[in-house]
C-alpha cells in the first residue's frame, strides 16, 4: 500500500498512527531522501506500507513484489499495489499522477481518496458542524473538482504573468550580453574610438596587448555591475507594481515602461563608468591589478 499525503508533518503523523496500532510502515518525505530510491523500490512488495508526501519517489517505478521478482504473482493475486490519497491537491495533475502510481504499465491495482470538509480545498460553506449526507455526495464531488479548476486557473494567470515580466527582462538581458561577447571575443575598441588621447596615454606605459587586455578587464567589471543593479532595481519594481492597478493602469504596461527606461540609461552609465575608471587607473608595465584598483566583483552575478 502507497499512502499519499500533502505535507511532511502529515506523513508523520499518519506514520506514528500505523505504529501505534501495530503496523510497520515506511515514511518517505525530504527529511530522508537519502534512501527516498530505495524505499519507494520496495513499495510494492508484499504486506508493504509506504507513507509518501505527493512530490517524494517521482522518477523511481514501484515494482510490484519489490526487488524479488518471485514475489510478483502473491502481489498481483492480492490486487497489486494499493494507492491511497489523505486528500485532493489543488492541481489534479498531481493528484492523477499519484492516482497512476496503481496499475501501471497494465499491472493490478487500485486507488482512492479520502477527503475531509476541514481540508483547505473544500468551500467554506460546505465546513458546518452537522452534516448529514455522506462526503461522496455528487455535490460535494462537484465542488471540490470546481475548486480545482478555481485554483489551477489562478495558478496559471500567475505563471502567465511572471512569464510576460521575465520575457521583457529576458529581451535586455540578450542585447547586454550581445556587448558582453563582443568583449570576451576582443572585438571591443570602444576606448580607442571614444577616448584616441587616453588609449594611447596609457599605451606610451604599457604595451597595446596590456591596455586592451585592461579595457577588457574594465569593461566586463562594469557591464556586470551594470546588469547587478539593474536587476535589483528590476526586483523592486516588480514588487510593487501591482499598486499601479489602484489607479486603473496596467501593472504589466508600467512595468515594461519602467524597465525600458531604467535599461535605456544603462548604455551610458556604461561608457561613462569605462571611462571614469580608465582616468583614474594606475597603468603600469603590467597593465592593471583590479585588486588594488578595487575593481575585483563578486565570483557571480545575478541572471
Amino acid at each position: 500500500m502507497l499512502a499519499g499525503t500533502a505535507s511532511v508533518a502529515e506523513s508523520e503523523e499518519l506514520g506514528n498512527r500505523l505504529l501505534s496500532v501495530g503496523l510497520s510502515c515506511e515514511v518517505l518525505n525530504a527529511r530522508n531522501d537519502a534512501a527516498e530510491a530505495e524505499v519507494i523500490e520496495e513499495a510494492g512488495a508484499p504486506g508493504a506500507i509506504t507513507i509518501s508526501t505527493n512530490m517524494a519517489g517521482r522518477g523511481t517505478d514501484i515494482r510490484l513484489g519489490g526487488r524479488d521478482e518471485s514475489r510478483r504473482v502473491e502481489v498481483i493475486s492480492r490486487g497489486g499495489l494499493c494507492v491511497i490519497g489523505t486528500n485532493r491537491h489543488e492541481s489534479r495533475r498531481i493528484d492523477d499522477q499519484l492516482r497512476g502510481r496503481a496499475g501501471r504499465q497494465g499491472d493490478s491495482g487500485s486507488s482512492r481518496f479520502y477527503i475531509s470538509l476541514e481540508d483547505s480545498l473544500i468551500p467554506e460553506r460546505y465546513r458546518r458542524p452537522v452534516r448529514t449526507e455522506p462526503l461522496d455526495h455528487p455535490v460535494v464531488q462537484r465542488e471540490i473538482v470546481r475548486a480545482q479548476r478555481i485554483v489551477e486557473g489562478q495558478s496559471f494567470e500567475i505563471r502567465r504573468t511572471l512569464s510576460r515580466y521575465s520575457q521583457f527582462i529576458e529581451g535586455q538581458r540578450r542585447q547586454l550580453f550581445e556587448r558582453r561577447e563582443l568583449v570576451l571575443s576582443g572585438q571591443n575598441q570602444f576606448l580607442q574610438e571614444h577616448e584616441p588621447d587616453l588609449y594611447a596615454s596609457h599605451c606610451s606605459v604599457a604595451s597595446h596587448s596590456d591596455v586592451a587586455e585592461a579595457e577588457r578587464l574594465i569593461t566586463l567589471h562594469h557591464l556586470d555591475a551594470a546588469w547587478r543593479d539593474h536587476l535589483a532595481e528590476i526586483a523592486v519594481l516588480r514588487d510593487g507594481i501591482h499598486l499601479v492597478g489602484l489607479g486603473g493602469l496596467n501593472p504589466i504596461d508600467e512595468f515594461h515602461k519602467a524597465a525600458r527606461v531604467s535599461f535605456d540609461e544603462i548604455t551610458s552609465r556604461i561608457d561613462e563608468a569605462i571611462i571614469k575608471t580608465f582616468r583614474a587607473v594606475r597603468m603600469g608595465p603590467a597593465g592593471i591589478d583590479l585588486e588594488q584598483e578595487g575593481l575585483r566583483g563578486p565570483a557571480s552575478t545575478w541572471t
